[in-house]
């Protein structure tokens, strides 16, 4: 395997992103690329060498579990990114499990764990949710932010390291080239065993259930009354309005907030007023949030 399949493996997952100008599912014969074989092998040779810029949905389904290759979080909380950065790695590197902690596009940063064999999303969510919550890490952009998808759905992609055209010292791992990053990450990657030692931490860092705790899951589509109107019909307003009102009205029947932005999310995939900006995810949680202020 050259180091191209190998920068390739390490960030596997279930489907490409054109991500050279905005966010979209990267497209060949009508059809979504895999994040696997020859097609999308090529593809990394065009953003480590070409004008490719890619980034990669991590869920793969098999035998009707979804599971990751890769976990990491996206930090973009100004000046105190770098230090939560830091700190994630920090406790990562306490379990002998190598974090890589690469400068994003602008002002933000990512912490990468790279993984030597496929691990449930769900479980392998969770562990990076326990690391940063120990260091308190903001974990509203821990990836896979889903664990599972309907009939569809790809997810939320991150964008991946080393693109040829990024910004002169983002992008990439401390000085290393993309070569010698390679060679380290694979030469490190953990085993889901290992990674397993973080799910104490989840469990014990478990926040108590709020006033607002649903009793359900991301899954349950069982609307009523006005959430089952907007999701019905959810272009008789402006789309902000729409997007807003469907979360008041989640919130009001005792849905989560993650499940509230989780059905927020899937509605805007429809009305399309945030699902193709860079900063989309962050909008809807922000208006989530909004939302919640408002009962």
């Amino acid at each position: 395997m050259d180091r191209v399949e190998k920068f390739a493996a390490l960030h596997a997952g279930g489907f490409v992103a054109d991500v050279a100008v905005g966010v979209r599912p990267m497209l060949e014969n009508e059809e979504v690329v895999v994040a696997d074989g020859d097609s999308y092998t090529a593809l990394i040779e065009q953003h480590l060498y070409g004008d490719e810029a890619l980034g990669v949905y991590p869920l793969v389904k098999r035998n009707g579990l979804f599971w990751v290759n890769w976990i990491a979080v996206d930090l973009d909380e100004g000046d105190a990114s770098e230090p939560h950065a830091d700190n994630v790695i920090a406790v990562l590197s306490k379990l002998s499990i190598k974090g890589w902690k690469e400068p994003s596009r602008s002002k933000g940063f990512h912490v990468w764990v790279y993984l030597d064999q496929p691990m449930q999303a769900a479980t392998a969510r969770n562990c990076m949710i326990g690391a940063c919550r120990i260091v308190n890490t903001p974990i509203k952009e821990v990836y896979p932010k889903q664990t599972k998808l309907g009939p569809g759905k790809i997810g939320n992609c991150l964008r991946l390291p080393y693109a040829n055209t990024r910004n002169i010292g983002r992008q990439q791992m401390g000085d290393l080239t993309w070569e010698e990053f390679t060679d380290q990450a694979w030469e490190s990657r953990t085993p889901p065993y290992q990674l397993q030692r973080l799910h104490g931490l989840f469990i014990k860092t478990e926040p108590a259930k709020t006033d607002f705790a649903y009793s359900g899951s991301q899954d349950s589509d069982d609307f009523t009354g006005r959430a089952r109107r907007i999701w019905e019909n959810p272009f008789e307003k402006d789309r902000s309005s729409t997007l807003y009102r469907f979360a008041v009205s989640l919130l009001e029947r005792d849905y989560s907030i993650e499940a509230t932005i989780y059905w927020v999310t899937q509605l805007d995939e429809r009305v399309g007023k945030f699902k193709d900006r860079e900063d989309g995810s962050r909008q809807i949680e922000r208006m989530v949030e909004s939302a919640l202020r408002s009962l």
